[in-house]
């Protein structure tokens, strides 16, 4: 409706622009002309005619701002001055041609109520003109109906166009008001559209934060990964090197056992020491049975090797010092075969024998120390990084501490070696039985760690293909932002 307005207020400027210099034009030539004539009387008229127009006109457009109302003021005073002009100064042919001129500009804004106006004061101006008139009075009665019935004739066809022009306006206001709706439906559905594109950039950008961070997270963990598997592998080449010392001891204790059954007819006890040993054997097998299931898991496995380890630490050096009782018992008995004589002799064979398997056990013993100081800085390493598994490492603590215990039992035994001698074959075999199941306990580990490392290596895989997948996810969701972004700029422009 603005539009329309507007360029209603536009169109009657122009009009009345137009209406002013037609008027200016044609008052200014006949000024010219009568004062060219010496007819002053006239040159005023139509110069004050000329002043009243120029003056209604500014006072209108500046001071009041009603463009509006021109037209009317304007016709009113000339034909008000026409017919004036009639009785100062007689009329005339020309005065009628005047009412014509008069007739058409009354139908320049294509007003009714200008036109109609302008017709009926330009009606009556030719009949006062035609019957009041002093010049060429003859002519004008005898032509007065061909003049007025010329004059009804212009006026109907200036009413036609006047109708016309109001139909083609009023089809072009409908077309204004159609286009300012149109634009206003557009605006509005623009609006929403920029609504709807910011809120999908906002999402699209709140999701490509959280796929970045997903990138950023999976990364790490894909690091992680790789560093744990790293230490599996450090652990099962280690884990391998305990096995094959174990197996080195196993093949130790297996030579010492041939040795000390060579004692097993001068103890008559060594039976039933070798029973409570088998007892105490069963019973370590089935808590190694147990600790074996509490193993499955890569965070147990770490922790029970721990334990065994510092167990085995222990054991070592129980193996240290029984060598060096031993060492210190065949030291005795070669002194007291000494002092037997010839009956002694087989007993210091015997002796002599114990004590380089003493010797042997002891180096082996240092040796089986020494890799498992190496294993326990390795093993030290390992468990930094499987600090997440500590609860479950306790737990299997509480597991190892049985072992411990039935160990400890053992050094017991290997301590009253000093009392009866006739004890050492079992405890020997007890030795060599926990030996072997270190040995397979190490190898079950090491085939664990394995899979585990195995395992490590697929997630990583797989941790290593999701982040790729999430990177052109977030590739793509940063183009669908751009894509967004560059839509709304464009709707905007």
């Amino acid at each position: 409706m603005e539009a329309v307005k507007n360029l209603k207020v536009r169109d009657v400027k122009k009009k009345n622009v137009l209406i002013l210099i037609t008027f200016s034009i044609s008052l200014l030539s006949g000024f010219i002309l009568t004062l060219s004539q010496n007819d002053v009387a006239r040159s005023l008229l139509y110069g004050s005619e000329l002043v009243f127009l120029i003056g209604a006109y500014f006072l209108i457009h500046s001071l009041f701002k009603k463009e509006q109302l021109f037209p009317f003021i304007v016709i009113a005073a000339v034909y008000i001055f026409s017919i004036g002009s009639i009785f100062i100064f007689g009329g005339g042919i020309t005065t009628t041609l005047i009412f014509f001129f008069l007739l058409i500009l009354a139908t320049v804004h294509m007003y009714r109520t200008v036109f109609w106006i302008g017709f009926i004061l330009g009606g009556v101006g030719l009949y006062l003109n035609t019957y009041h008139s002093t010049v060429d009075t003859m002519i004008l009665q005898e032509n007065f109906a061909s003049i007025l019935l010329l004059y009804v004739l212009t006026g109907v066809l200036a009413n036609v166009l006047i109708y016309l022009s109001s139909k083609q306006f009023d089809h072009i206001e409908n077309l204004l008001i159609e286009s300012e709706n149109e634009a206003i439906r557009k605006e509005s559905e623009q609006q929403r559209l920029e609504a709807s594109v910011s809120q999908m950039i906002e999402r699209i950008s709140s999701i490509n934060e959280r796929v970045q961070e997903n990138v950023h997270s999976q990364g790490e963990i894909s690091t992680a990964l790789t560093e744990v598997a790293s230490g599996s592998a450090v652990q099962s080449e280690r884990i391998s090197g305990i096995s094959q010392y174990s197996q080195d001891t196993n093949v130790q204790m297996g030579r010492m056992l041939e040795q000390t059954k060579l004692l097993k007819d001068e103890f008559e006890n060594s039976t039933e020491v070798a029973a409570s040993g088998n007892n105490q054997s069963a019973t370590l097998s089935s808590n190694m049975e147990k600790l074996h299931s509490h193993i499955e898991e890569l965070s147990d496995a770490f922790r029970s090797l721990t334990n065994k380890i510092n167990e085995t630490n222990t054991f070592s050096q129980d193996i240290i010092n029984v060598s060096e009782q031993t060492n210190l018992l065949a030291l005795n008995a070669s002194i007291e075969a000494a002092r037997a004589g010839d009956a002694g002799k087989g007993f210091s064979v015997v002796a002599d024998e114990i004590r380089k398997l003493a010797e042997t056990t002891n180096m082996t013993a240092e040796k089986i120390t020494t890799n498992l100081r190496e294993v326990n800085k390795t093993n030290e390493f390992a468990l930094e990084k499987m600090n997440v598994n500590s609860k479950m490492v306790n737990e299997n603590l509480e597991k190892a501490g049985q072992v411990n215990d039935d160990f400890t039992e053992l050094a017991n035994y290997l301590r009253s070696l000093n009392e009866q001698f006739s004890t050492f074959e079992q405890l020997a075999e007890t030795v060599k039985e926990n030996s072997t199941s270190v040995e397979e306990s190490t190898s079950e580990l090491a085939s664990i760690i394995e899979e585990a490392s195995a395992s490590i290596e697929e997630v990583s895989a797989t941790v290593e293909n999701l982040n790729r997948q999430n990177k052109k996810i977030a590739d793509e969701m940063k183009g669908t932002e751009s894509v967004a972004v560059s839509l709304t700029a464009t709707t905007n422009d």
